[in-house]
Formats: C-alpha cells, structure tokens, sequence
C-alpha cells in the first residue's frame, strides 16, 4: 500500500470540468459496481493506460486518504495487486489538488 497519505482518481476532462460547475460528480463505476476506483500515485499511469485509452488526456484527482477512511477498502485489481475503492458518494472534502495527464509523443500517458 502507498504511504503517502494521497490517493488518486483519473476521471476525463470533459466529465471533470463539469463536475465542477455543478457540484456534483457520480462516477459510473460507482453507479455500475458500487465504489469509486482510486489508485495510489505508483498505479496511476498504468491504470490511464488501461481504463482511458480514447483520451489524449485525463485529470487526476488528488484525495487526502485520511478524510477516506470511513468508506476506504483494499481490494485486489490487476495482477492481485491491493488497489484503493471509495464506497460512498465522491469525496468533495477529500480534495486536495488536480493534475493533467497527458499523450506524449509515444502515445503514452505522462505527468504534464
């Protein structure tokens, strides 16, 4: 598990943006599966890769883990490795900060 204090959810621009305008965000995973999926900082740009392949870009939403405690599991993702789920509506007070990840030129994501 991450140490850091800081979780991470990777969300679309267009999604994100609206969300902000409206207060309001209910991811679908949550809606389909019951939480919000969340990575630790190691697992975000794979997870990108994996969960955002038509995007040039994505938000990562920076979560203080701490204000996620009381809805906060471990659960196995790819490979068996422990990944963090939200079980509860979006954690507005968890905010911390927000940073793109873009395509590089190899069509990779990357911090921006």
């Amino acid at each position: 598990m991450d140490t850091s204090g800081k979780l991470y959810h990777i969300v679309p621009v267009e999604i994100w943006s609206k969300a902000l305008m409206e207060a309001k965000y209910r991811p679908e995973s949550l809606k389909k599966e019951g939480f919000i999926h969340l990575s630790t900082y190691a697992q975000v740009v794979e997870s990108a890769e994996v969960h955002f392949q038509g995007h040039e870009s994505v938000v990562v939403v920076s979560l203080l883990e701490k204000k996620c405690k009381p809805c906060l599991k471990w659960e196995p993702g790819r490979r068996e490795e422990l990944f963090p789920h939200y079980y509860g509506d979006f954690p507005w007070e968890a905010v911390e900060t927000s940073r793109m990840l873009v395509r590089n030129q190899e069509g990779k994501f990357e911090w921006e």
